[in-house]
């Protein structure tokens, strides 16, 4: 009696659950969700129990009376995608390209159709302890995971061409012995000949070409 009874109250429990599911919509089939006790998407909602395909390619099968009571994470209904990265530069680069490095990182953002114009965040942040740390922090307007990557890759990328365009250079997490002169050779410093308003001239130009790429490939 007592067994059949605790049997009953799963049951209602988990039928509760659902009903709760069904009305409250928390997620849907195709979402990726994250609760205690895991994460993944989901792929059935039965009146007893929802499954779940973990990002280890098993299923999960959870009750619904007890899915009903947990913080769910809906990361499948997300507007915006998040990306917070640093770019470091190294300590010789002059202030002045710093800004314009700066300031073509800013117009990349406002000219990608794929990247939120506000609100987004990038700066001079911080003095490593091997670079000087350019602090990103930007949003993407995508539906799903794939776009979201391929977007992080498009930014990542027009980065890199921006600071080969202004001949920045990325520094990385080493010691290094800087021998800038040497008796009787030409000094090992980098040498940066152009001035504030050329540095600018040359992000301002870097970025607007890049306008009609954008065009053709999101369009």
């Amino acid at each position: 009696g007592l067994a059949l009874a605790l049997a009953a109250q799963d049951t209602l429990k988990n039928f509760f659950g659902s009903i709760t599911i069904y009305t409250d919509s928390p997620f849907e089939v195709g979402d990726w969700i994250v609760f205690d006790g895991g994460e993944g998407v989901v792929e059935e909602i039965r009146v007893r129990s929802t499954r779940i395909r973990t990002f280890h390619n098993s299923v999960i099968s959870v009750p619904n009376g007890i899915l009903a009571d947990l913080k769910i994470d809906n990361m499948g209904r997300r507007r915006l995608r998040r990306y917070r990265t640093q770019i470091g530069l190294t300590y010789d680069t002059p202030p002045d390209l710093i800004d314009a490095y700066v300031t073509g990182l800013r117009a990349i953002v406002k000219e990608h159709p794929k990247t939120k114009n506000d609100p987004y965040e990038i700066s001079l942040n911080d003095f490593g302890p091997s670079s000087l740390n350019i602090l990103v922090y930007i949003f993407f307007e995508v539906e799903n995971w794939s776009q979201e990557l391929k977007a992080r890759q498009e930014f990542m990328l027009e980065s890199i061409r921006l600071a080969n365009e202004l001949n920045v250079r990325f520094a990385f997490p080493t010691t290094t012995l800087h021998i800038e002169e040497i008796p009787g050779s030409e000094s090992l410093a980098p040498k940066y000949t152009d001035d504030r308003a050329t540095f600018f001239s040359k992000a301002a130009n870097f970025v607007s070409g890049r306008k009609e790429k954008y065009k053709d490939e999101f369009n």
